[in-house]
């Protein structure tokens, strides 16, 4: 069972992640990083975000770039699939 630790709001999370809070809330929409609807609000667990970026921060630079084209490339059919319906 999980601690009952406390939730943070886009702006603190973005703070944890040294992004912007736009940011933060796109990685959270794709599920990039791990957070929770609730309501219109998209709260965070801090630990959760920094167990996310330790992961990162082993991965090589390769397999970041590797993501980052998979990441925009799925941006970009998303738009375009929103243009075509």
């Amino acid at each position: 069972m999980k601690s009952l630790e406390e939730f943070i709001e886009q702006k603190e999370a973005a703070d944890t992640l040294h992004c912007s809070p736009k940011q933060a809330g796109n990685w959270a929409r794709s599920r990039i990083i791990p957070s929770y609807k609730v309501g219109k609000k998209r709260l965070y667990r801090k630990s959760e975000l920094i167990t996310w970026m330790e992961a990162q921060a082993s991965k090589s630079e390769f397999e970041m770039d590797r993501f980052a084209q998979k990441y925009k490339r799925e941006m970009n059919e998303k738009k375009a699939s929103a243009i075509t319906n």
